[in-house]
Parts: C-alpha cells; structure tokens; sequence
C-alpha cells in the first residue's frame, strides 16, 4: 500500500511540474540573399542566431539548409521563454558557403514573448441583492 502511494505521489508530482513547463514556440523569419552568393556552387545556407539580452552572446536557433535560389526565403526556428515573464528577443541571421566562410551578421529583428499570466482577482465577494 505504501508503494502505490508514493508511486502515485509521484505521479502527480511529475504531472504538476509538466503542467509548469515552458513550451516551446516556432517563429518564422523571412529573408533576401544576393544571387552571385547562390549562384556561387558552394552556398550552403544560413544560420539563425538568438539571444535575449543586447550583451548576450549570439546563440545558434537554427541551421536552414540551402535547398533551390528563390525571390525571398523562409525559415523558422524555435524558442522558449520563461514562463510567466516578458521577454525581449532579438535574432540575427548569417549566409555560410560549404567551405566554411561565414558572413557577417545581419540586421537584427526584435519579437516580445509574453508569457506573463493576469494577476489574482481582488475583492471577490458575493453581493445578496433583495434579502
């Protein structure tokens, strides 16, 4: 009887702590890449680049791989953010040949990930109207 009830204890403990978990979003980016780089025979593709404060180093978000030469590309990438907090992003995306040369970093672009929850209700009460 004991097992089963720590074996239950902590089944609700895992569950709970899976209910606090951060969940993970999939943003999607948009560019432009000059045609004499993908034209070049050695184009590899691009790096998108993430971090959450200006001072931070940049962090690999995801390697999108160079498939056919298109007007403008797309991507995406994922990210996870605190929960219950505001937190300000920023990317950055790098073209890369096969041979390992890198360009330099892009413009950077912003997104605000709010995950904040509303505060408790104050000063519920039950109001008795005629009594």
């Amino acid at each position: 009887m004991k097992k089963y009830f720590i074996m239950i204890a902590i089944v609700v403990v895992l569950l709970f702590s899976l209910s606090l978990a951060a969940e993970a979003k999939t943003l999607t980016f948009e560019w432009e890449q000059a045609t004499e780089d993908i034209q070049s025979g050695v184009f590899g593709g691009w790096n998108l680049w993430g971090r959450t404060a200006p001072d931070a180093e940049w962090a690999l978000i995801s390697n999108i791989l160079f498939v056919d030469e298109q007007a403008t590309y797309t991507g995406q990438g994922p990210i996870i953010s605190p929960e219950n907090t505001l937190t300000n992003w920023e990317f950055c995306m790098t073209a890369y040949y096969t041979t390992g040369a890198e360009s330099a970093y892009s413009e950077i672009v912003t997104y605000a990930d709010d995950t904040r929850i509303p505060g408790m209700v104050l000063n519920f009460k039950l109001v008795l109207v005629g009594e």
